[in-house]
């Protein structure tokens, strides 16, 4: 059995990072066959991570893979996920040096993902103040929040989505 979720990990963990949104999909059906509970799919499917921390959602923002994030997107919204949890898992989950989604995708300058993220957001009834606190004021390991990711790179476009 721990054989099995291995692979499961390691599977989403790499097969987001190249957005293979087929093998996500083969992976997806076959937790669902083995009836795997919908709280654990969300751990597996949001949670996993790579040796560096990096869940599916920090690979497909900052490779700019929008298909991939809308699957986990999809997959997450058959969860009825809360909120609080796309706030907490999706939006802030940091990695071993403290970067969330939203800094990788501003530091790649990846617009479309930065604007999926903030629709999600809507769409999740987020407050917009709370939520441009979080992403224009947390700070990564090296003390940069997702503003100073896109000015140090001239992403002026980037700058325009943070500040929606």
């Amino acid at each position: 059995m721990a054989i099995k979720r291995q692979i499961w990990t390691n599977g989403l963990a790499y097969g987001s990072g190249g957005g293979h949104v087929k093998l996500l999909e083969k992976l997806c059906d076959w937790a669902k066959k083995r009836q795997i509970k919908p709280e654990e799919l969300w751990n597996k499917m949001w949670l996993s991570k790579d040796n560096s921390g990096q869940t599916p959602c920090h690979k497909a923002a900052q490779r700019g893979k929008v298909e991939l994030l809308e699957k986990l997107w999809e997959w997450a919204k058959e969860l009825e996920l809360k909120p609080e949890e796309f706030r907490d898992y999706v939006c802030f989950l940091r990695d071993t040096s403290g970067k969330t989604a939203w800094h990788m995708a501003a530091g790649r300058g990846n617009v479309d993902i930065l604007e999926k993220l903030w629709d999600w957001a809507k769409e999740l009834q987020l407050k917009a103040e709370e939520l441009k606190d979080y992403v224009c004021l947390l700070k990564d390991s090296y003390g940069q929040t997702a503003l100073h990711k896109a000015a140090g790179r001239g992403k002026v476009e980037v700058l325009e989505k943070l500040w929606v």
